[in-house]
Order: structure tokens, then sequence, then C-alpha cells
């Protein structure tokens, strides 16, 4: 069973965990997420880039889980 995922970060480590989240785990990254300041896109590898300051209204916890890719 594939389990969605949202992921925090727009970079470079963002883009490699959605590698290996769709390689080798249960997992789908369904959106990236970054504090609104950061965000100057609204898609990150084909999938919705949303604020951190909205993603909660977007991908509720209770459905999704978090990934915090930074380094």
């Amino acid at each position: 069973m594939t389990k969605e995922i949202v992921v925090f970060g727009g970079g470079d480590i963002a883009q490699l965990a959605d590698f290996y989240f769709s390689q080798d785990s249960p997992y789908r990254v369904a959106a990236f997420t970054v504090d609104a300041a950061f965000r100057q896109a609204d898609t990150l590898l084909d999938r919705p880039l949303i604020a951190f300051e909205e993603v909660a209204r977007h991908y509720p916890p209770n459905r999704y889980r978090f990934f915090v890719a930074l380094s």
C-alpha cells in the first residue's frame, strides 16, 4: 500500500528525497512545501509546490506524512 508524503524543501536534498521515496519505499511524494518567502514556482518535479503556511489546508496531517529535506 502506497502512503502519500509531503516533502518540506525545494532544493537538491528534496529532489534526492523524491528519488529515494519513488525508488525504494512505500511512499509517494504528493507535494513539496517551502516557506512562502522562498516559493518561486507553482510546481517542483511536476508536483505542487505549496507555501508552508497553507500546506495543512491542502494536505491535512491525518492523511499525509511529512518529511523535512534539509541539509
